[in-house]
């Protein structure tokens, strides 16, 4: 997190990522003027969270809510410096960043899942099939070190090797922490075998079919949230159909990744957004300002903990750190409540799948609710302006929990160009020419290519 107060906070679109010191023309403007210098507790805009940000929200949220039963993290420890990846820096900052949110939460459970960015390169999970120098023992092991004090003993083989893991809080009540890194559409081992990478589906399916044969519910904790971008179909669509077999014992999706805040309505018929809405995917807003956000976490109410406890999501507050206040005198960065209760905000009699599957059908035609969402969605006043084409690729992505278009047919002009999720922006994105079976064959001779750069340079 090398970020720097006063560097240029506005780098022109083909920089990677502003406010860092000037000292790679990869990461920065060289010799121009600052148009906008860095803020003191993070800029919104292509910048990654200053690590003195973190630690004083990590402090605001364990002084103001001491109510708080665990702590959910969803992952992503890493700045975005994509170029800049190697396993052992990557090691530092999983126990830094771990370790700075023990220590805010000393006397409660924490719940971590993996993020996209914790690979090296950014999205790559080796599964076991690949040749031994590209296995994640090296991650896999450093977050089973370093997570130990929440896992139990009888999860550490599996952890290890896929970097998922079960535990039980209370009688009851489960939560799985699901590593879909190994659903990535990035990860380019990926295209070698699709087939269930790691057994992964199959033991998340098998903690399911437990979990209902004890009678206990379950929150599932992942990072990539199915039927979004980097979500392979096969994973969405496999993820989608557990969440209906298994709607009586799952509880809660509790996801991340886009740093927005947005939510994926699951149906009874996977090609019918007519029929009954069984689930829903959240995907909660992150810390970083990156891009163009202010730093938010958020507070889940749930059901319980007593017998026959239904461990639902009851309601769900946020709060928000106001950059643009926390960045002029006296630089003040106390967090204010973006909204106190997610039924107040949208008017839902109660967290329903069908109510925000009635969300999604009411926006269509409310612009003052749709608005309102999106401003939740940037967590600020003034966001960029969404026209037609751009709300109708909104409200078919909450309908998407899996890649279909059949979810979105009553939706006109719902094929927008594609959206870049972590920068906000609509783009026209070219398509390659290789086909899959191309691309499969190029990682695979790659990997047995003799002359490729020695272990530990740049495995892809």
């Amino acid at each position: 997190m090398d970020y720097q107060i006063g560097s240029e906070a506005q780098c022109d679109e083909h920089f990677t990522l502003c406010c860092r010191p000037l000292n790679d023309t990869n990461e920065a403007i060289r010799d121009q003027p600052i148009k906008e210098p860095a803020g003191k507790w993070g800029t919104t805009g292509i910048c990654d969270a200053p690590y003195w940000m973190v630690d004083n929200l990590l402090q605001q949220i364990a002084q103001r809510h001491k109510d708080i039963d665990y702590v959910i993290v969803t992952g992503d420890f890493e700045s975005h410096a994509i170029w800049d990846y190697a396993r052992d820096t990557h090691q530092r900052m999983i126990r830094n960043v771990s370790q700075l949110i023990k220590s805010h939460f000393p006397d409660k459970q924490i719940y971590f899942a993996l993020g996209n960015h914790e690979g090296v390169p950014l999205d790559s999970f080796a599964p076991s099939f690949t040749p031994e120098e590209f296995h994640m023992d090296w991650l896999y092991g450093t977050v089973a070190d370093e997570w130990k004090p929440y896992i139990p003993a009888d999860q550490d083989k599996t952890i290890r090797f896929n970097g998922c893991y079960m535990v039980k809080p209370w009688p009851g009540f489960r939560i799985i922490s699901l590593n879909n890194g190994l659903g990535d559409s990035l990860n380019l081992f990926l295209f070698i075998n699709q087939t269930d990478p790691d057994g992964t589906m199959s033991w998340l399916s098998d903690q399911l079919l437990d979990a209902e044969k004890a009678g206990d519910k379950v929150h599932i904790v992942a990072h990539i949230p199915p039927g979004t971008a980097e979500a392979l179909e096969g994973w969405s669509l496999n993820y989608y159909k557990l969440a209906i077999r298994f709607e009586n014992t799952i509880a809660a999706h509790i996801m991340a990744h886009v740093h927005s805040e947005e939510f994926y309505v699951i149906y009874e018929d996977p090609e019918d957004f007519n029929s009954r809405p069984v689930d829903v995917v959240f995907s909660a807003p992150c810390m970083t300002p990156y891009s163009r956000y202010n730093p938010t976490y958020r507070i889940y109410t749930i059901d319980g903990k007593y017998d026959g406890s239904t461990y639902q999501v009851i309601d769900f507050e946020e709060w928000i750190m106001n950059l643009t206040v926390a960045n002029q005198p006296p630089y003040d960065p106390t967090v204010e409540q973006l909204y106190p209760s997610i039924l107040k905000e949208y008017g839902f009699t109660a967290n329903l799948p069908s109510e925000w599957s009635n969300m999604i059908n009411q926006m269509k035609t409310d612009d003052t609710l749709f608005n309102q969402y999106m401003r939740n969605f940037y967590r600020r006043n003034v966001y960029p302006v969404c026209d037609a084409k751009c709300k109708a690729s909104w409200l078919c992505q909450a309908r998407q929990a899996h890649h279909s278009k059949k979810l979105c047919s009553d939706i006109p002009d719902a094929s927008p160009p594609e959206r870049d999720p972590k920068r906000g922006k609509w783009y026209s994105k070219k398509r390659g020419s290789m086909t899959e079976e191309q691309i499969r064959n190029s990682v695979t001779k790659f990997m047995n290519n003799p002359k490729r750069r020695p272990k530990g340079q740049c495995p892809i």
